[in-house]
């Protein structure tokens, strides 16, 4: 039994929704990938002129920290923006104000 009414569209087209997921998904990743890619070399050659760490290590730190600074934008655009920015940035920095900061300013 169907919840549509006859010639009523469903919500994801003639697609199944693991379908629909997929194809979401591999957009996501692929504009996160494309966003990644030009952003990591930018901070890697500033980060990497101040801060005495192996350029392995701080690939695989700025991997993490844009990986997750662009997930929870995303959560909160899902979210209709249900905090305001201030909040939301203050948030990305408590989670990051750690290890990985700290490594990240360790001067040369």
């Amino acid at each position: 039994m169907s919840t549509f009414s006859k010639g009523q569209e469903k919500p994801f087209g003639s697609l199944p929704f693991f379908f629909w997921l997929r194809a979401f998904l591999t957009d996501y990743q692929t504009i996160a990938s494309k966003i990644k890619n030009s952003i990591k070399p930018l901070v890697m050659q500033q980060i990497s002129k101040k801060v005495d760490i192996n350029e392995i290590e701080l690939d695989f730190i700025l991997e993490y920290i844009l990986s997750a600074m662009i997930a929870i934008v995303s959560y909160w655009f899902r979210m209709n923006k249900v905090l305001p920015a201030e909040d939301l940035i203050l948030i990305m920095y408590q989670l990051m104000d750690n290890k990985i900061i700290n490594k990240l300013t360790q001067q040369k």
